[in-house]
């Protein structure tokens, strides 16, 4: 179901930022009290205590921040989340949470089936990583929600909306300009050529099949 595999692609993103839930001594107590209840699955009680860090005015409002939103997502709460990261970005613009916080309130938006928010928070996230020369790291990311986005959704998931080949496409182009292994350049080049022929592009569809055998037959 798209719904699932572009949760997936968000969900990898910013649970990134669970690697920073072990301990750590200098961490405000309730911070850490909160990172407990995450892993012991205890949302309510971890919001509890991140709102009690945020209300002590700590220098990490913006870890706590993005992590009270973390557990209002894994609680379904998923308009809550939303508002916590609006905060997040208001107040800590230039932070690292801040952009963690990014895949977080698009990952809630897919939660909601609003795709078309969380496409246009994921492509400005995508673009700032590429701004940052962090092209390996997102070159799959963008291969995935290519993937996700020429998908025809299942009978039965009436609710998801129909495939974009032509957006698809694009980003299997902007994935070819990276770094990529040879294996998977085969890959997306046959991707991004099959894409452009279900949009009914055929004559760029056959240049760019014929670019593909030439490369790697």
């Amino acid at each position: 179901m798209k719904t699932l595999r572009l949760f997936t692609l968000f969900l990898g993103m910013f649970a990134m930022g669970q690697s920073g839930l072990g301990a750590d001594a200098k961490a405000n107590s309730n911070i850490n009290q909160a990172k407990v209840a995450l892993r012991a699955r205890q949302y309510a009680e971890a919001v509890v205590a991140l709102d009690k860090a945020l209300g002590a005015k700590i220098k990490q409002a913006d870890e706590a921040l993005y992590l009270k939103g973390l557990a209002l997502f894994y609680d379904k709460k998923y308009n809550a989340c939303l508002k916590v990261c609006d905060t997040l970005e208001e107040e800590h613009a230039d932070s690292t949470w801040t952009h963690k916080g990014q895949f977080l309130e698009a990952a809630a938006l897919v939660e909601k089936r609003e795709f078309k928010q969380a496409e246009q928070i994921y492509e400005a996230a995508a673009n700032r990583l590429l701004a940052e020369a962090r092209k390996k790291d997102v070159a799959g990311v963008i291969i995935r929600f290519a993937d996700a986005l020429a998908t025809k959704p299942k009978p039965d998931d009436l609710k998801s909306p129909p495939p974009n080949f032509n957006k698809a496409h694009k980003l299997y182009q902007q994935a070819l300009a990276m770094e990529i292994g040879r294996a998977l350049r085969d890959e997306v080049m046959f991707k991004g050529a099959r894409a452009v022929q279900q949009a009914g592009n055929h004559g760029q569809a056959i240049n760019e099949f014929r670019a593909y055998l030439a490369e790697f037959d």
